[in-house]
């Protein structure tokens, strides 16, 4: 698959997965292996305590500067380290073409200090991985919404069943 039918096909999945931020924890040792050796061989991304990292990936939309549309690029988040103060977190986004005319983009282009991640950098086989895990979370998390939803729906057409039928006022 091109690449860049698997990253839109990896951003259309992550609108249906779960909590409201879409954040998703992808644990799989393959996964975990493959960003624990890169956030902690290159320079550019403050190194981990742990030998594998589980990423959270997430959805993120940023303004472009006419404040009507935005860019949306895949956000990666990580673990550096945890004490008794709680997780220390560090999250980087990728190079999207999306983004470059949003103000994340112009900001950050050229600092020394933030890096974007192309995703040419990650293989194909790690997307895919990405890809397939968050097709089952997004398929549970609809699954369970649904029933969810259709437990409402019963519960509210008991509801007005027993208005119809059984409510009396006085008069």
């Amino acid at each position: 698959m091109k690449l860049k039918d698997r990253i839109k096909n990896i951003k259309t999945l992550l609108k249906y997965c779960p909590n409201s931020t879409r954040d998703v924890d992808i644990v799989e040792k393959k996964v975990g292996l493959f960003f624990a050796n890169f956030f902690n061989n290159d320079g550019r991304f403050t190194k981990s305590h742990y030998d594998c990292l589980y990423p959270r990936i997430y959805l993120t939309e940023h303004l472009n500067k006419d404040f009507k549309t935005h860019g949306t690029t895949i956000g990666i988040e990580y673990c550096y380290d945890c004490d008794r103060d709680g997780e220390y977190l560090e999250s980087y986004y990728f190079n999207d073409p999306d983004l470059k005319n949003t103000y994340l983009y112009k900001e950050h282009i050229d600092s020394p200090y933030y890096h974007f991640i192309e995703y040419s950098e990650v293989p194909d086989y790690i997307w895919e991985i990405i890809q397939n895990k968050l097709y089952d979370k997004a398929t549970e998390n609809i699954n369970k919404e649904l029933k969810s939803a259709k437990a409402s729906v019963k519960y509210w057409e008991e509801k007005l069943f027993e208005f119809d039928n059984k409510l009396e006022l006085n008069k």
